[in-house]
């Protein structure tokens, strides 16, 4: 559904529970003014475990968030941590089953599934380069900042950061909590879109390793209004434009991979004669 385009008409029930995962139908800033939430693990830009988000050329942090998601989509990608970038990612897709072509020409960044990981041991080559990709769950929604304060401890404005358009993504130790959460409102049959989330950090620890895994409760609930259908509209056309510059990738990849396959066809042919 994510690669289509859908109109305001369109988003019944039925759409808006296929959006948050529950059917099997299947920078920091943009400059259309979402931001993207995340978890501050950087001592130099402000407390740690907080939520961060930045707005023009301000970062503000909040220690607990108000998220009211209007889409989720999944996406597999790797991280190459010596260059410091996404070395291969997928397209975005709403339900885990779905299949998620990538950049790469493959499938999921090259993950594996439990079985054939089992197969070739867990020193294969195939099987390391599958478990460096990694899945994330995207929200798209809008988010309420109750706490916003700048680096310094400034309060900032409430409605710099009440019912702001953004992106949030979990993965990691992050994923199995939110989607836990957001599977147990689905099976109690609620629409994602009408819930106002609010998330909260929990720290944890692992040797000497600190990190922080959200908490998410509903505080509320509230009507799906026309102008949270034409915001869905927009996302939905952003991932979708997203999702084709992924399959030109893949399309162009998958030529190269033909090609070298050729090229070592004819070279064996050659041998032979």
């Amino acid at each position: 559904m994510v690669n289509d385009l859908m109109t305001v008409d369109q988003l019944d029930d039925e759409a808006l529970l296929a959006l948050a995962g529950g059917s099997e139908v299947a920078s920091q800033s943009d400059n259309n003014g979402m931001v993207y939430a995340r978890i501050n693990y950087d001592d130099d830009h402000g407390p740690r475990g907080t939520w961060k988000i930045k707005k023009g050329e301000q970062v503000i942090f909040s220690d607990t968030i108000i998220f009211r998601p209007l889409v989720r989509t999944f996406e597999w990608s790797v991280w190459d941590q010596e260059v410091e970038r996404i070395t291969c990612r997928s397209v975005q897709r709403p339900n885990l089953g779905d299949s998620f072509p990538d950049t790469a020409g493959g499938y999921k960044c090259g993950r594996l599934t439990k079985s054939e990981e089992e197969a070739l041991g867990d020193n294969h080559p195939e099987t390391l380069a599958s478990r460096s990709a990694t899945c994330t769950q995207i929200l798209y929604g809008y988010i309420t900042m109750p706490e916003a304060q700048t680096k310094d401890g400034k309060k900032t404005v409430p409605a710099e950061v009440n019912q702001q358009i953004a992106a949030i993504s979990f993965k990691k130790s992050g994923f199995r909590p939110v989607g836990d959460f957001i599977n147990g409102l689905l099976k109690q049959k609620k629409t994602l879109q009408r819930c106002e989330i609010e998330i909260t950090t929990e720290k944890k620890k692992m040797g000497s390793v600190n990190y922080f895994v959200p908490s998410c409760r509903v505080v509320g609930e509230t009507d799906v209004t026309t102008e949270d259908k034409e915001n869905i509209v927009g996302f939905l056309a952003k991932i979708k434009a997203g999702n084709e510059e992924v399959m030109e990738s893949n399309r162009e990849a998958t030529k190269l991979m033909l090609s070298d396959s050729d090229a070592d066809l004819s070279a064996d042919f050659e041998a032979a004669q």
